[in-house]
């Protein structure tokens, strides 16, 4: 997932977010949840830097529903996919 996150083209950030997503749905698919937030973190930050903020609220919502919650610093980076997103509304 590191590999997705430091992805430097900026037309392909969208599809490595998408990507590192794809790969967390399916640890969590073959039974392995994530027990730290390293993993959610990682794909938060790829949604962030490709301005995808509504898949990077989504995943933060979904930490915070199996019992891991979500530090200010996903918070943050919610915050930047927002700032980074063409949405005008998302605000």
């Amino acid at each position: 997932m590191k590999a997705y996150e430091n992805t430097k083209a900026i037309n392909s950030r969208r599809e490595a977010a998408e990507s590192a997503e794809r790969l967390l749905r399916k640890v969590q698919s073959i039974g392995h949840l994530p027990r730290s937030t390293e993993a959610y973190k990682i794909v938060t930050n790829c949604f962030a830097r490709a301005g995808m903020s509504a898949p990077a609220l989504k995943l933060v919502k979904e930490l915070d529903s199996i019992g891991n919650v979500a530090a200010s610093e996903f918070y943050d980076l919610v915050i930047k996919a927002i700032s980074l997103s063409d949405d005008k509304d998302a605000v």
